[in-house]
């Protein structure tokens, strides 16, 4: 039977429609909406229906049915076409939480949602709550502090230790995260991410020497299969910026890392479908760092290195048609935002004034 799916990945289907699309994070979006709508055009069974940017040529969303979206005009469009759904996929950052927005709505209109629940992303998107899940769950994670109105930064500072990292309650691709180095850096840190971000509060968390790695894994909600380790390229001055990756990333730690994703995957009700665990591989052991109950930029790449249907296999876990084994991955796929930001220019026809920022 054909099921109507509607795609919707937040900058390329028209949430910032009415201005100027921010680069790099637009790439990147670009590049895990169309890992997601070339897989769901594979299978040939369902009807998908894409939502995109006015600004963006629809020749390059792969879909059966294609929405422009104008200024202003995503939330009305996202509710119509929603509603002429049976199922959602939906691609959109944690910041001010619009993931968790978007599905709670799918879920109060029950439309079958192929992804995380709204209770997981409302665990996995505040690092807060889920640095609590992950420890009580007995994940390694680095020592934190939770930041809100009142703390005592002074305290905070002692019990890290320098250099530490701020970042806000909600955020993706390290999106406000401040490294501390010294002690009259940490009041001016703290009040940026407490009042810059839309957030209530934040983390500070040791910072954790090694190299930064994803584990890209699926889960039908009880099980959970790990498909790679990616390398994550991560500039950490000034600020830290996500640059690009490396998939497969052969490392000494890949068993341990995937243990510790696995269980961080098992920690937060809820998860389905495609999740990256972060992790830093430190000469301690792998670190959890970050939850993403969402597609990653990896899939990008692992689509690639793979050659495998990711949507599909996503999908198929999330109905309980099973879960998938081990992929083979028979190539090495480097790439960087800079990469992702040529192929979206050239892929979408946008105009520079259209555009704003540099990639990542």
């Amino acid at each position: 039977m054909a099921v109507k799916i509607l795609a919707y990945e937040h900058l390329c289907s028209g949430g910032l429609a009415s201005a100027p699309l921010p680069l790099g994070l637009a790439a990147q979006g670009f590049a895990m909406f169309h890992t997601v709508l070339d897989g769901l055009q594979c299978l040939g069974r369902h009807t998908v229906c894409v939502l995109h940017d006015r600004r963006l040529d629809p020749s390059a969303f792969p879909g059966q049915r294609h929405v422009a979206v104008g200024p202003d005009e995503a939330w009305s469009e996202f509710d119509r076409n929603l509603r002429a759904a049976d199922a959602v996929i939906l691609i959109a950052p944690e910041t001010g939480g619009l993931l968790y927005t978007l599905t709670r709505h799918a879920e109060r209109a029950r439309r079958l949602v192929l992804g995380s629940s709204a209770r997981a992303i409302s665990v996995a998107g505040d690092k807060a709550k889920v640095y609590r899940a992950l420890r009580r769950a007995g994940v390694p994670v680095p020592r934190t502090r939770v930041i809100g109105p009142g703390s005592d930064v002074r305290a905070i500072a002692a019990a890290l230790g320098m250099p530490f990292v701020v970042k806000p309650a909600a955020g993706a691709g390290g999106e406000g995260s401040i490294m501390v180095t010294s002690p009259e850096d940490v009041q001016p840190a703290v009040t940026k991410v407490m009042t810059g971000f839309g957030t209530a509060g934040g983390v500070a968390q040791e910072y954790v020497e090694g190299p930064s790695a994803s584990v890209s894994l699926v889960t039908d909600g009880a099980h959970c299969q790990v498909l790679s380790l990616n390398r994550q390229l991560v500039e950490t001055w000034p600020g830290f910026r996500y640059a690009g990756g490396e998939v497969p990333f052969d490392h000494p730690e890949r068993g341990a890392a995937c243990d510790v994703a696995r269980a961080a995957c098992r920690a937060i009700a809820g998860l389905r479908g495609y999740v990256g665990v972060d992790v830093i591989l430190s000469a301690q052991g792998p670190v959890v760092v970050d939850v993403n109950a969402r597609w990653t930029v990896s899939a990008w790449a692992l689509q690639r290195a793979a050659r495998a249907n990711l949507a599909a296999i996503a999908v198929d876990a999330i109905l309980g048609r099973g879960m998938p084994g081990t992929l083979r991955i028979d190539r090495r796929v480097v790439f960087t935002v800079d990469d992702l930001a040529a192929r979206f220019r050239g892929a979408t026809a946008i105009r520079d004034g259209e555009l704003t920022g540099e990639p990542g």
